[in-house]
């Protein structure tokens, strides 16, 4: 019995990171094809995205999301009447809670032997993990002495590159 949760044990996290890994790649994907290269802005009602990897017979996709403009009282500008960089953090929260949520599935095990596991402390799945801060890649020398590069790594990676996607297109449109 305990060889057999085993296997389902490893095959129950190999599928959570194939998982997890997949949507990081297409999250990221995702907000990468909806950032316009140029955005012209010609008045409240006519705004145009260009994108450089879309011909003009290609569809070209459906914002994630759109930000209604408002006239401010004391003067003839638009302001947006959401705060950009609220959004851009929120979509940043997003996938940290994503990546933490993943980490609170218990082994099966538990589950369905309650009573044998009843006095050891609660076990979790192996999962990938988002740091706080930018994980350090060991040089070469580090390596022959052993130090081990962090395996969750693309992790990283598939957040900074959404991070920095995000804060660079609410930079874009100044009003």
């Amino acid at each position: 019995m305990k060889k057999f949760l085993n296997i389902v044990k490893y095959m129950t996290q190999d599928s959570i990171y194939n998982l997890t890994f997949n949507s990081v790649k297409r999250f990221t994907q995702s907000i990468r094809e909806r950032m316009p290269d140029a955005i012209k802005i010609e008045s409240s009602m006519k705004v145009t995205n260009t994108f450089s990897k879309f011909s003009s017979s290609d569809e070209v996709p459906r914002p994630i999301l759109t930000i209604e403009l408002q006239g401010h009282e004391s003067s003839l500008r638009f302001v947006y009447n959401t705060n950009l960089e609220e959004f851009a953090h929120s979509v940043c929260d997003t996938f940290r809670e994503g990546i933490k949520s993943m980490n609170s599935i218990d082994l099966i095990e538990r589950r369905l032997l309650e009573d044998f596991y009843k006095s050891e402390p609660v076990l979790k799945l192996k999962n990938p993990v988002l740091s706080e801060d930018e994980p350090k890649i060991p040089s070469d020398e580090e390596r022959r002495k052993g130090a081990i590069p962090d395996e969750n790594i693309w992790v990283w990676n598939g957040f900074a590159e959404m991070r920095d996607m995000i804060f660079k297109s609410i930079e874009g449109p100044q009003l």
